[in-house]
């Protein structure tokens, strides 16, 4: 047993120098220099002068702008469908065509009842006229004129209804080619060709058609929020291709009683439908920002408002006051000049005069 275990002590010592090792190699942060001076590693940046603004970030939902059940005004049977699910359609493209031939005999009816009726009232209105200028020269009666102009009246009436029932005809027929109304995508299919359609037995129509070509994203506002975002504040909504700027169209002057949260409802151009309705997106609401002021990276500012200036290949701790923030930029009032470089990585550890390298 003790020859075991004096065997086994040196092993168990170079395994141990062994993890030692790989441990310290791993956590310096230093490297040698070109003139074989150990020094830190960094990554500055210079200070620029920009803009910046202070943002909250929330989870949006994604909705269509604008979202329509389409569906014909009178009852047929589909004759044809001419889009499926998915398509793009734009402004005026037929969707929907209904059998028209009992609509076409029913308009050809009402067009020649309204020829009828004009004819009819033509001979009265003449006949009225003729019955007037007898009348001034006492050639007929005052009943004889009475009858001209009921006749003239009745007739009258009756064409004006052969009016009416004509155009009714033809805005049927007109009804059975269904266009659509703005640019877009259809989102739902719910009949098929041959099956008859009757106006109001199917609440989701025939189509649904959505424009997707503008967003609303709604969001739930947190109460200490609120009285920040304004109407018109500009949003970025990111995709899967970028962000995408816009604006809030609308704020709720309620909270909800159960969360205490106001609506916020902002809307967002999508040109080449990044954004997809129904679902949800990360999205920036921008409340307060300056232009023209210094800015660098947040990851540049210490404990105390501190960072590093790199200056060579030294660095020199620096205070600075601080003004706007976001998770990504801070502005510098006071402190830094344009140019200066500020180390943006490797500043743990570091100290006033230290000796650094950048990383390239």
């Amino acid at each position: 047993m003790k020859s075991f275990t004096r065997r086994a002590t040196p092993l168990w010592l170079f395994l141990s120098f062994l993890v030692c090792f790989g441990c310290a190699q791993k956590s310096t942060p230093r490297a040698k220099s070109s003139s074989g001076v150990v020094a830190f590693q960094v990554r500055s940046r210079p200070v620029l002068e920009g803009a910046i603004t202070e943002y909250f970030r929330y989870a949006g939902r994604l909705r269509s702008a604008e979202l329509l059940v389409v569906q014909p005004e009178v009852p047929g049977r589909i004759k044809r469908l001419l889009r499926e699910v998915g398509d793009r359609v734009r402004e005026g493209d037929l969707l929907l065509e209904l059998e028209s031939t009992t609509i076409e005999a029913q308009r050809n009816q009402a067009k020649a009842l309204m020829e009828i009726g004009k004819a009819a009232w033509e001979d009265s209105e003449k006949n009225w006229k003729r019955s007037e200028a007898l009348y001034r020269s006492q050639g007929v009666s005052e009943t004889e004129r009475e009858k001209t102009s009921l006749q003239r009246e009745s007739s009258l009436r009756q064409y004006e209804q052969s009016q009416a029932a004509f155009r009714a005809a033809e805005y049927a027929l007109s009804q059975t080619k269904v266009r659509a109304p703005f640019a877009g995508k259809i989102t739902l299919k719910s009949c098929e060709e041959g099956e008859y359609f009757l106006p109001g037995a199917k609440p989701e129509g025939v189509y649904t058609l959505e424009r997707d070509d503008r967003i609303f994203v709604d969001v739930d506002v947190p109460s200490t929020d609120s009285p920040l975002i304004e109407k018109g504040a500009s949003v970025e909504v990111e995709s899967s291709s970028g962000w995408l700027a816009g604006k809030v169209i609308s704020k709720g002057e309620r909270a909800d009683p159960l969360s205490s949260s106001f609506p916020v409802r902002a809307v967002v151009d999508n040109p080449k439908g990044w954004l997809k309705p129904g679902s949800v997106a990360g999205m920036k609401v921008h409340y307060r920002g300056r232009e023209k002021t210094l800015v660098v990276p947040l990851s540049a500012l210490s404990e105390g408002d501190t960072l590093f200036v790199k200056e060579g290949n030294t660095v020199h701790e620096r205070k600075v006051t601080v003004g706007l923030r976001n998770p990504e930029w801070v502005e510098i009032l006071k402190g830094l000049k344009v140019g200066e470089r500020a180390v943006v990585e490797g500043n743990f550890g570091l100290y006033e005069g230290a000796l650094v390298e950048e990383i390239q």
